[in-house]
């Protein structure tokens, strides 16, 4: 049990750091020219389909709000639709229960369909919940 909370630790500390890099102030998208849309596409488990709730919109809700009040012009993409009627931005590729495996086996499909500029990953959970432990090696092959 230590080592599981070790672990959930580790990933829980890392999803934060990403999550704070890409809301400083909007400056990751600061050098986008803004005559477009910046399409963003959430990809994960139930942290991004909406925790259980679909109508709730897990991190999303707060990133789109986040996005707009910098003054930034983004557009949410994917297949899925969830989140509140005040995220005008519902689109997504959220998959509840979903782990690293299934998700790189979709991806390649959603990149070609919805051609984002940004991808944001919120992965891992799953598989270390249902037993799997850290999936590194998943992980890496579906960045590279």
């Amino acid at each position: 049990m230590y080592k599981f909370r070790i672990q959930m630790g580790r990933v829980l500390i890392l999803a934060l750091l990403i999550s704070s890099i890409i809301m400083v102030n909007g400056t990751v998208f600061q050098s986008v020219a803004q005559s477009a849309p910046i399409k963003i596409m959430p990809v994960g488990d139930s942290c991004t389909a909406g925790m259980g709730d679909p109508s709730y919109g897990g991190y999303r809700t707060d990133l789109y709000q986040h996005y707009k009040n910098a003054g930034l012009n983004v557009e949410f993409v994917g297949s899925q639709t969830g989140g509140p009627s005040s995220l005008p931005q519902r689109n997504h590729e959220g998959h509840s229960g979903w782990t690293i495996p299934q998700i790189s086996s979709n991806i390649d499909k959603w990149l070609n369909t919805y051609n984002p500029d940004v991808v944001l990953l919120w992965i891992g959970g799953n598989d270390i919940f249902f037993g799997g432990g850290i999936n590194t090696s998943g992980l890496s092959s579906l960045i590279d």
